[in-house]
């Protein structure tokens, strides 16, 4: 009897299991997504590797308007070769362009694009995901699904929602009222941005400091060495602060005014930049708040805004 009631216990226990057991051997959901969605620390990432699924899918039948390809799984490919490709309506099949692109105010793009050209999206559009070896402009109210990524520059109009990434390396200009999750740029700059000032970091040795509460800062300083901050970190003046250093902050971070951090911005809640440069051209860093990030007017960042929470600019 105690043998019949332990087997039932133990058919019990693995019942919740079975279905995973049963997919690991029919694997009949094995095929591989689109593009494949593990995180790499390359932050154009996404952009790359479909560019190459592009490329590599179109290497047979160069020819035809439509091509059926096969990439993760069987996709209708539409190249255009025209100078100028215009969008005027709903998109509903992955797009090769090899001039510039234009799409129309409120087109929905349901299919991942790449652009040789620069491409200029329309006010209220809605794209999965899009790739550029040129420039990009995003309208007003856009809303990107996915991911972005460009070879040029990247300019975002009020009001768009982001998606998961939006990446070059070089720089984005950024308006106010947009969301986001990860931006990669050198740099990315928010509306009035500040001129870069000439620094010279200075040769002296540097030297960690760590503060068991909070650090508020008033008035003009320069920092040489890492900052680790176990409470919020608040910078509140218009006079010149220069931190030759990384800023590790288990609170909040609250920085306005006239500053300038040499190394990365982490915070284990959120952080609030107005008025700040981090990083530089030759110096890429990281913005890194894990609940929240807002962006005002005036900020400079050469290098990676990550957020796992809400991203907006203001």
């Amino acid at each position: 009897m105690i043998v019949y009631i332990s087997l039932l216990f133990i058919i019990l226990i693995l019942l919740p299991f079975l279905p995973a057991f049963y997919e690991l051997v029919k694997k009949e959901d094995a095929e591989k997504l689109f593009i494949d969605m593990d995180y790499s620390r390359d932050p154009r990432y996404f952009g790359k590797s479909f560019r190459e699924i592009i490329k590599n899918s179109l290497k047979t039948n160069k020819t035809a308007w439509f091509r059926e390809s096969k990439m993760s799984k069987a996709e209708i490919i539409g190249v255009s070769a025209e100078k100028t490709n215009i969008i005027p309506n709903e998109l509903n099949y992955v797009l090769f362009n090899k001039g510039k692109l234009v799409i129309k105010n409120s087109v929905k793009c349901n299919k991942e694009i790449y652009s040789i050209g620069n491409v200029d999206a329309g006010e209220g559009c809605s794209i999965l995901a899009l790739a550029s070896d040129g420039d990009i402009i995003l309208r007003p109210n856009l809303k990107l699904i996915r991911w972005l990524d460009a070879g040029g520059n990247i300019s975002i109009m009020e009001n768009c929602d982001l998606g998961i990434v939006v990446s070059t390396d070089r720089q984005i200009d950024i308006k106010n009222q947009c969301s986001f999750k990860r931006l990669f740029g050198n740099p990315v700059r928010t509306a009035q941005t500040i001129r870069n000032a000439d620094r010279q970091e200075p040769d002296v040795e540097k030297k960690s400091i760590t503060v068991n509460g909070d650090l508020i800062i008033r008035k003009g300083i320069r920092l040489w060495g890492n900052l680790k901050i176990n409470g919020n970190f608040v910078v509140d003046t218009e006079e010149k602060v220069e931190i030759f250093g990384s800023v590790f902050v288990e609170g909040q971070v609250n920085m306005s005014g006239n500053s300038f951090v040499a190394g990365n911005i982490y915070s284990q809640q959120s952080i609030y930049l107005k008025g700040v440069e981090v990083g530089s051209y030759d110096s890429v860093r990281s913005v890194i708040g894990k609940k929240e990030i807002q962006l005002y007017e005036n900020v400079i960042v050469h290098g990676y805004i990550m957020t796992e929470g809400k991203g907006t600019t203001l």
